[in-house]
């Protein structure tokens, strides 16, 4: 029972992630991806919070927050007006 486990956990844990990254990279492209992961930190930290009853603290909070920041950050930092073709 416990070398099925095992085996449970290397495919759900570790080959599904990395198979579905690598459609995501294909679909997404790496720049696109590399934003969509910050997600990923901040997911578990809730997923901890709501599901186990884990207290993030106050460091937990400002990490989330400032990967939340810097997600959006890179995420929009390739629109606006300074980024538009000039006209002649």
């Amino acid at each position: 029972a416990g070398f099925a486990w095992a085996v449970v956990l290397a495919l759900a844990c570790t080959v599904a992630p990395v198979l579905l990254q690598a459609a995501a990279l294909g679909t997404l492209g790496a720049a696109r991806l590399a934003v969509v992961s910050t997600v990923g930190p901040v997911g578990t930290l809730l997923i901890a919070w709501a599901a186990l009853g884990e207290d993030p603290g106050v460091l937990g909070a400002v990490g989330a927050a400032i990967t939340i920041a810097g997600g959006a950050w890179c995420g929009l930092a390739g629109k606006g007006p300074r980024n538009q073709p000039q006209r002649a």
